[in-house]
């Protein structure tokens, strides 16, 4: 360990510890972290968010399990409490919201909740509404709760022309663009999602935090 510990480092630990599920060295560097008072945007974005794209692709090949990603979020709402206790914070700005669900006719929602179990210590404000929802909940509940984003999973082909809907409905209200449309799921292609219109398409939940990430970060 350098005898100077400098910010970089203790965030690269942090992404280290945390894409390693390892309990103590997390805390440990979240502590150091809150002493040294590290921006925590820079602590979440640079260090907690890196990590989890790590788990989540080594969920997605089998190296880890569900109930150990159960323990993982356990463990980040532990770190940041750490971290809010004496990290600098990122600028006052709302907190953001994404209204996520499985598109009615489907009931397959492992995707869905493991992309929320990753997401919900990050700071986003997660709206879950299920499975099997009807369409024109998806649009409402995000006109009603100002949602930057809905997230639709679905496994079934059959159930595809329900999302367009979904995209159809943000049209007719003028908030494409404006509420960002992500899509996945085993139905789900990026050929799909281009003709759709999509802000995006994430293939499995590694790939949902990165792109979500990139999406909802661009002007913190």
């Amino acid at each position: 360990m350098p005898a100077r510990i400098n910010e970089k480092y203790i965030i690269k630990q942090l992404c280290t510890a945390v894409a390693a599920m390892d309990e103590t060295a997390t805390i440990s560097w979240a502590v150091k972290a809150s002493e040294k008072k590290i921006n925590l945007h820079l602590l979440v974005h640079d260090g907690l968010c890196k990590g989890l794209e790590i788990v989540s692709e080594k969920y997605e090949t089998g190296e880890y399990i569900l109930p150990q990603l159960v323990d993982l979020s356990k463990l980040l709402d532990t770190t940041m409490s750490i971290l809010n206790s004496g990290g600098i914070p990122a600028p006052d700005v709302r907190q953001q919201v994404i209204v996520m669900g499985v598109v009615e006719g489907d009931i397959h929602d492992i995707g869905k909740n493991i992309l929320k179990l990753m997401l919900t210590p990050l700071g986003f404000r997660i709206i879950d509404m299920g499975r099997d929802v009807p369409i024109p909940l998806f649009v409402q509940t995000a006109i009603r709760e100002k949602a930057d984003m809905i997230c639709i999973s679905s496994s079934l082909s059959t159930t595809l022309p329900g999302i367009s809907q979904v995209m159809n409905q943000l049209k007719s209200n003028g908030l494409n663009g404006e509420i960002k449309l992500i899509v996945g799921g085993d139905a789900v292609s990026e050929a799909f999602a281009a003709r759709l219109g999509a802000d995006g398409y994430a293939p499995n939940a590694a790939m949902g935090v990165k792109l979500i990430k990139s999406l909802l970060t661009k002007n913190d």
